[in-house]
């Protein structure tokens, strides 16, 4: 459903008129989703006390009256919420997605219908349309850009560089997002100021400490119906993200090896009790194979040759660079369409890889293109009355 800018006045309608009629520019997969979306939001809602009191003072208050924000994140219901709050301050606010494979089209949905956020955004679009939902985003002249993984803040910068004129400053939430930023920065090509919320210590402890570990299995188990106790996970990076993850799997009971080329990390894992080793060498012993590391081609050649059989291997990093796809040759084009394939048949699934054996003699399971696992993974099974039920 694309419904676009140009059609509509300025104006900004009530609530109640917006369930009536779309009112504002967006482009969606399907309003009608709207329902079930405004259930998931409201259900986030209830695991977010501290956010739901900072939007019932920023609804008295109005800090933000009259702002233009744009944001590239993650459209979940948990950004839902976010954006919830910006309205609530009083701020104009047009969303896109940071990743097209982790768009909850239903919580897009509701979005626009009923909480008045522009949205472009649809689980699964092709590069061209994610690109040109940046524009759309650019194209309302945003004043404040929330940023994860610096997608937005680089279009203002290469593509449309007569918009920067006009923002005041930013944030960017992810480690990606900031390598790319403080690049810029060194070259003296960042042109406004980007609060670093990456390296905030919450956001250390438990959304990549605690939370990347779990959502990270939860993709795993739900992509692959495998169980996961006495099984072998390879992690690459011990980080942040990489020892949360190596401790939800340890509790899972299953081994875990950890690859690490900063010296000091590696010698707090092996002191945490994981086995450390070099990837080609783990490669042998990893029926699970999961990067953290924000850096490219972790898993390579020589480790692909000494995978055994049926070997899974995903990335939980934001871009989709740290499994060399690439050298899979005519493999990775299959493993593709067979994503695509179980996409297609079950919505709201998590997407699958075929198994693929380009330059190998065994075959190995990608989940997701080798993108980001743990948002597109994750997605819900039971429907949303049945857990309230229960």
């Amino acid at each position: 459903m694309h419904i676009p800018r140009a059609a509509f006045g300025p104006e900004r309608r009530t609530l109640c008129e917006r369930k009536q009629s779309v009112s504002q520019a967006c482009d969606i997969l399907d309003i009608n989703l709207a329902d079930e979306g405004q259930k998931r939001i409201l259900w986030a809602d209830r695991d977010m006390p501290v956010l739901a009191r900072i939007r019932e003072r920023f609804a008295e208050e109005r800090p933000l009256e009259g702002v233009r924000i744009g944001a590239c994140m993650h459209v979940t219901t948990e950004t839902a919420n976010l954006m919830r709050t910006l309205v609530a301050s009083g701020a104009e606010v047009t969303l896109c997605a940071s990743n097209p494979l982790s768009t909850q089209d239903d919580t897009a949905a509701s979005l626009v219908r009923d909480f008045g956020v522009d949205v472009f955004a649809i689980e699964g679009e092709d590069m061209d349309t994610y690109e040109r939902h940046i524009a759309e985003v650019v194209a309302t002249n945003p004043q404040i850009i929330m940023d994860d993984g610096a997608d937005l803040d680089t279009a203002l910068h290469t593509k449309f560089p007569e918009k920067l004129e006009g923002v005041i400053g930013g944030t960017e939430e992810t480690t990606t997002g900031v390598v790319r930023l403080m690049a810029m920065a060194k070259d003296g090509a960042l042109r406004y100021p980007v609060f670093n919320i990456n390296d905030a210590n919450t956001k250390h402890c438990f959304d990549n400490h605690y939370g990347t570990g779990q959502s990270t299995l939860d993709g795993i188990v739900r992509a692959t119906n495998r169980l996961l106790c006495g099984r072998t996970m390879v992690v690459s990076g011990y980080g942040y993200c990489g020892s949360g993850l190596a401790l939800r799997a340890k509790g899972m009971g299953m081994d875990v090896i950890v690859c690490e080329v900063d010296p000091l990390k590696a010698l707090e894992a092996h002191m945490e009790g994981y086995r450390v080793m070099k990837a080609e060498d783990a490669a042998r012993f990893a029926d699970v194979w999961v990067t953290v590391t924000g850096d490219c081609n972790v898993i390579d050649e020589p480790a692909f040759k000494n995978m055994k059989d049926g070997a899974i291997i995903c990335n939980s990093g934001h871009f989709d660079s740290e499994i060399n796809m690439k050298w899979l040759g005519g493999g990775a084009e299959a493993f593709g369409g067979g994503v695509h394939a179980a996409r297609r048949a079950h919505h709201h699934r998590a997407r699958r890889g075929a198994p693929c054996e380009p330059r190998l003699r065994r075959g190995t399971s990608g989940l997701g293109y080798g993108h980001e696992l743990r948002q597109p993974g994750a997605r819900r099974r039971v429907p949303l009355q049945a857990r309230l039920r229960t």
